[in-house]
Formats: C-alpha cells, sequence, structure tokens
C-alpha cells in the first residue's frame, strides 16, 4: 500500500469514531454546545467517562471546549465529522450542509472529497 498520509489521518479518525459513547457526545454537541455535567446527564455515564472521551474527541480535533470561569462549554470543532456519523446512519442526505467546505478540519481534504451519497455507499454498501 502507498503510503498515502490522507489515509493515515482518516483511519486515526475513523479510530476515535468507533466508540459507540464518542459517536453518542458529538451527536449531542453537534445539536448544541454543552457542559459534561449536561452531557453526564443526557448520556447516563459518569462525569469520569465523559470527560475522558471529550479528552479523546479534543485529541482528536473532533471536539472544542471554551472556558468561562470554571465552567467548560463543549462543542464540535468540525461538523463534517458529524455528518460522517449522520451519512453512516443513513440521514445524511437531510442533515449534512449542501456544498460545505471540508477542507477545514481534522480530516482535510480527504473529506472533501467525499459526497454524503458517495460517503454512505462506501460505509454501508
Amino acid at each position: 500500500m502507498r503510503d498515502e498520509p490522507d489515509l493515515a489521518v482518516v483511519a486515526r479518525l475513523f479510530k476515535v469514531l468507533s466508540n459507540e459513547s464518542r459517536l453518542e457526545l458529538l451527536r449531542l454537541l453537534h445539536a448544541q454546545p454543552q457542559t459534561v455535567g449536561a452531557l453526564e446527564t443526557a448520556t447516563g455515564m459518569s462525569q469520569t467517562l465523559v470527560s475522558q472521551h471529550l479528552r479523546k474527541l479534543r485529541e482528536a480535533g473532533l471536539a472544542r471546549v471554551v472556558r468561562h470561569g470554571r465552567e467548560a462549554t463543549y462543542s464540535v470543532a468540525d461538523v463534517h465529522v458529524t455528518c460522517v456519523i449522520e451519512v453512516a446512519l443513513g440521514q445524511g442526505h437531510e442533515t449534512c450542509p449542501a456544498g460545505a467546505d471540508i477542507a477545514e478540519g481534522p480530516a482535510g481534504s480527504a473529506l472533501a472529497r467525499a459526497t454524503p451519497a458517495v460517503l454512505h455507499q462506501e460505509l454501508v454498501g
């Protein structure tokens, strides 16, 4: 296999996305920015587990945090990753931004070449 940096980036991205709890957190954060406490309540996960998953999502460039004093609010850093999740669930045609610039974000140009229909076909056959 050729050494393709885009594929390595996408592989790391999908490794982070391979956890159901992180997918759930990203979907919740896509709906609206939230605190750890709000995510804890919405998911039923412990505060520690929510924080661990958020750390992995931040490290992967998928979530960001804004701090206001002692309160931290998390949000999705790249809406296009949420689009990939929705496409995999078969809902991307309604929720993905049409013609959006995907060139920014952790997967960069590797996702920029894919449309929701193509991604859905590749992910679910």
